[in-house]
């Protein structure tokens, strides 16, 4: 492994936090969440148990500062803002690079963290605030208050996570039994056919959802506030 010396030791005083971080993110990449345990991590990096809990005391502490450093990744990985886009193409693009980033590195799409956690650690949230600030602003400059803002922010985030969780379970389960499945159970041949063609066509159903979403903001919340502003000017 790297970073070791001839004699497959580590050079002395080059194991670190970070490396351990490091180290853990790249075994739950390549196995899973679930196999991540001090003991096999120390075997995969070649070193006793008792050095990576010297650094970290519990798994759970590991666990969280592998979170921690995932979502400093996500969020560096994430577009930058381009002003000279319309609100709804940012949004859109935002929402469609997050959804690419979680199917790229699948087993850490669904690390299990308190979000208290990383908004108070001040690098991951300030790093957090400094990108999602930016699609809050877009969306108040197009009409909405900050308070609907951060509800659209939220309803378009729980809608990618839901998509790619489904895709995630269909990927690892496709002979699960799904809702798909269920309705092919009672559909002629010509509806499972279509039902198939939609299961195998994610990039399209996701695009076409998340652009639902932005007319349904775009006539109820955007263009609907701006109807009622003239309507009260004019009584």
């Amino acid at each position: 492994m790297k970073g070791r010396t001839p004699s497959g030791r580590r050079p002395r005083g080059s194991l670190s936090p970070e490396s351990i971080v490091e180290a853990a993110i790249a075994f739950v990449e390549e196995n899973s969440l679930q196999q991540l345990s001090m003991l096999a991590l120390s075997r995969e990096m070649g070193l006793p148990a008792s050095s990576i809990h010297w650094h970290f005391r519990t798994r759970q502490e590991l666990v969280d500062r592998v979170a921690l450093e995932v979502t400093v990744q996500l969020m560096d990985a994430m577009p930058r803002g381009d002003d000279d886009l319309p609100w709804d193409e940012q949004l859109t693009t935002w929402f469609t690079e997050l959804r690419h980033q979680f199917l790229e590195r699948p087993n850490l799409f669904d690390l299990p963290v308190d979000r208290s956690l990383l908004l108070s650690n001040p690098t991951v949230g300030r790093r957090i605030k400094q990108r999602v600030d930016h699609i809050i602003a877009v969306l108040t400059e197009a009409g909405l208050t900050t308070e609907n803002a951060y509800e659209i922010y939220h309803l378009c985030g729980v809608f990618t996570r839901g998509f790619v969780r489904v895709e995630l379970s269909d990927a690892y389960h496709p002979d699960s039994p799904s809702s798909d499945g269920a309705l092919a159970s009672i559909a002629t041949d010509d509806d499972v056919e279509l039902l198939t063609g939609v299961r195998e066509s994610s990039d399209r159903q996701f695009e076409l959802g998340l652009r639902v979403l932005v007319a349904g903001i775009r006539a109820t919340m955007i263009d609907g506030s701006k109807r009622t502003k003239v309507a009260s000017r004019k009584r």
